[in-house]
């Protein structure tokens, strides 16, 4: 009995230090500052873990990899992926070097994470690291395209990273001048639409008529 006391009480001085190490203030959570080891170990394993135990339910289409798919995983990687993890002869932009943990180098995580593991973590995100889920905005057939630009990453030159992501710097300009154009259309309708309502004269009895109209 004094055993499952003494267990009782030092579970409670354990919860009450934690509580009381949380409200202090103590831990720096800075971008700035690197994680301890100790804290690194267990972010990192407990990721890992958490990852592993949810991919092995999905399912990969046998055609994931197919060159089609990787030309399209490329567009989406350009626009969506660069900016934090970059590519081969790629740099990253210069907000990543303000990550913490620092985005993983994905020529890397290619060759080591199975297909699987790469469509789960490019859907569901990982939490306090900086990295989104795609879930929420983009279908199957993106998601296991960017999967499959992810594990073809090793592979793959400089030359021909930069081949298959100028069509996503393509495709945005285009985007961004039908986006321009679209706008200009209203304003050209409003102002062609009536040509002589500027130089037109008030016509007589306009305040009755306006009144009428109110009315």
């Amino acid at each position: 009995m004094r055993t499952l006391v003494i267990i009782v009480v030092l579970i409670l001085l354990a919860i009450a230090g934690t509580v009381a190490f949380i409200f202090s203030g103590a831990y720096d959570v800075a971008a700035t500052t690197p994680h301890s080891a100790l804290v690194k170990w267990a972010l990192s394993t407990t990721s890992d873990h958490s990852v592993d135990s949810r991919a092995v339910s999905v399912e990969v289409p046998q055609d994931y990899d197919a060159p089609s798919r990787v030309a399209a995983g490329a567009i989406h990687y350009a626009e969506t992926c660069q900016g934090c993890h970059g590519g081969p002869g790629a740099e990253a932009a210069e907000l990543a070097k303000g990550l913490n943990p620092p985005a993983p180098d994905l020529v890397e995580s290619g060759r080591e994470m199975s297909a699987q593991q790469v469509y789960w973590v490019i859907k569901h995100g990982i939490k306090m690291t900086g990295m989104p889920g795609f879930g929420p905005t983009h279908d199957e057939q993106e998601l296991w395209a960017m999967t499959a630009f992810v594990k073809a990453l090793p592979d793959m030159s400089p030359a021909r990273y930069a081949e298959l992501t100028k069509k996503a710097e393509e495709e945005h300009q285009e985007g961004d001048e039908a986006t321009a154009a679209g706008a200009m259309e209203p304003a050209t309708a409003a102002g062609t639409e009536h040509p002589d309502s500027a130089g037109a004269e008030p016509a007589q009895g306009g305040g009755d008529q306006g009144g009428a109209a109110g009315a």
